[in-house]
């Protein structure tokens, strides 16, 4: 059975797996988007006892959340209703995006996701 590994927000996780990792700040400034999140999806996996091939990262940032699961090996769900709504002419919850409009955003952040959903819920 496949376990969900959600992709975490940077602004807030981002100091505390950083804290929990060992590392400090200052060398956290000078590590790449794309690097951080290989730590944290490596870090992640580890903890859950499981490989990218088990994995998959759901979130809505192309910069953060997808390209992080691209640079990782990991599979990933993006959430079109999120962050880069407006930019994909999103209007409302559970709005589908036009495909042409993610595969352009996509191609723009150098971010491709396994997957596209609307919304995410729990």
């Amino acid at each position: 059975m496949e376990k969900l590994l959600l992709s975490l927000s940077l602004s807030y996780h981002c100091c505390f797996f950083f804290f929990f990792l060992g590392y400090t700040f200052p060398l956290a400034a000078l590590i790449t988007v794309s690097t951080l999140w290989q730590i944290i999806y490596k870090s992640a996996m580890e903890l859950a006892g499981v490989d990218a091939f088990d994995s998959i990262a759901v979130g809505d940032s192309l910069h953060h959340d997808i390209k992080g699961a691209n640079a990782s090996g990991i599979r990933s769900a993006f959430i079109t209703g999120g962050i880069h709504a407006t930019e994909l002419g999103v209007n409302s919850f559970g709005e589908e995006a036009a495909l042409s409009s993610v595969q352009a955003l996509a191609s723009k952040y150098d971010a491709y996701p396994s997957f596209v959903l609307p919304s995410f819920t729990w």
